[in-house]
């Protein structure tokens, strides 16, 4: 396997890894994360839905 292939092949790995980390520390820095456990909703449905709400 050439050098262009495996970056292209782990790229995606890369990209996610960092959007995870970026996405989960804004989530964690002003406490939103701590805010969703204590809610009614589950923490999925809350984060899930907090991107969506901009979108409509």
């Amino acid at each position: 396997m050439s050098l262009a292939a495996t970056v292209i092949a782990w790229l995606p790995l890369a990209v996610a890894v960092y959007a995870g980390g970026v996405l989960t520390g804004r989530e964690l820095e002003p406490g939103t994360a701590a805010l969703s456990w204590t809610q009614s909703v589950t923490p999925v449905r809350g984060l899930a839905a907090k991107p969506t709400l901009p979108a409509c």
